[in-house]
This record gives structure tokens, C-alpha cells and sequence, in this order.
């Protein structure tokens, strides 16, 4: 029997998400992974269990990054409508860039197979309730900090938010135009916000 090959189990997931975030749930073959990440299949099934569980994993650690960049974002002293589009701003700045694939793999997930599975369904969901609850959180206290007319109707901007960053994140992935995506997201949110 092989000996099982030593890695680091976050490194590793990072890779995955990459794989799954290119190529998809089903589109993602188990020889793939197994190439992608240079792993053997008893060090994959010891360490993962499974594709579904990895993916799951790889889920769990794009979120937990990006709740964290956006409380980083959010934390700030800056007035709300400057840092909701600093917050745009940095999701584009790493499309610019190209540090991962086009889109985002949270969202991306919303127009894939994976939403077949119950389970990763049920965790997309979660995670992108969680961000539209954050977003609706952060407009309360800026009405709450007159930042925001009274007038605003904090869940409803908070959906139309997170639909706007589906649709930029879904259409970047078809191609992706850095000038007018900023321009629309600034016009967007002065439009949402334009009581204020």
C-alpha cells in the first residue's frame, strides 16, 4: 500500500476552489481534482471524503473570506454610499487583476449544476442570505446615522444589492468590462439611494 502524500488541507481547498469555480460542480471529474490539486486518491478520501464534501469546504472558505473583507470594508468611518462602492470596487479590482477566474464562486454556484444537490443548494442560500442580511444591517444604521434618507426601505435595497452583484458577477463571466461595471454600479447605487 502507498504511502498517503503530505499536503497542506488549505492550500488545497484554495486549489479546488480555482477548479470548481472554472469548471463547475459535475464539470469538475474526480481526475481532475486529483491532477489539479496533485493529490493520490486515498489522500483525497482520507482528507475530503468526497467531490461534494470538497466542494462544500472550498464553499465554507470563499465565504468565510469574503465575510471578512466586507466587515474589513464596512468597519470603516467612511459614510455608508462610499464604502458600499469601495466595496464594489475591491471585488472589481481583483477581476482587473485577474487573482481568480471571472465572477464569483459564491454566485457563480447559483448558475450551475451544483444547485441540483439539496445540500449545496441549501448552502448557497445560507451563504447568500447571510451577505443580504449584512447589507441590510449596515443600510438600518445608516438610516439609524441620517447617512440615508428615513424613507429607506433597508431589506428591499439590501435584495436589489444583491441581485446587482449577481448579474455583475454572471456577466463578467461572459466578458468583463472594468469601466462599465464601476460606472454602472456608482450610477446603480446613487439611483437606490438617490432620497438621500
Amino acid at each position: 500500500m502507498g504511502r498517503q502524500k503530505e499536503f497542506d488541507t488549505n492550500a488545497t481547498i484554495e486549489k479546488a476552489m480555482k477548479i470548481f469555480w472554472k469548471t463547475g460542480y459535475e464539470g469538475t471529474s474526480l481526475q481532475t481534482l486529483l491532477k489539479g490539486l496533485d493529490l493520490l486518491n486515498g489522500s483525497f478520501y482520507h482528507s475530503f471524503k468526497s467531490k461534494k464534501k470538497l466542494y462544500l469546504a472550498a464553499l465554507e472558505t470563499y465565504n468565510q473570506d469574503f465575510s471578512q473583507k466586507r466587515i474589513l470594508v464596512f468597519s470603516s468611518s467612511h459614510p455608508f454610499k462610499k464604502k458600499l462602492l469601495y466595496f464594489f470596487d475591491k471585488i472589481f479590482d481583483r477581476q482587473q487583476k485577474g487573482e481568480c477566474p471571472k465572477g464569483c464562486f459564491l454566485f457563480n454556484s447559483v448558475h450551475t449544476d451544483a444547485m441540483r444537490d439539496k445540500d449545496l443548494k441549501h448552502r448557497i442560500q445560507l451563504y447568500i442570505g447571510e451577505f443580504e442580511q449584512f447589507l441590510e444591517q449596515e443600510i438600518c444604521k445608516a438610516v439609524q446615522n441620517a447617512e440615508l434618507s428615513s424613507k429607506t426601505e433597508a431589506r428591499r435595497a439590501a435584495k436589489l444589492l444583491v441581485t446587482h452583484m449577481a448579474g455583475l458577477m454572471q456577466m463578467s463571466t461572459l466578458h468583463y468590462d472594468d469601466k462599465v461595471f464601476r460606472e454602472q454600479t456608482k450610477a446603480f447605487v446613487e439611483l437606490l439611494f438617490s432620497d438621500s
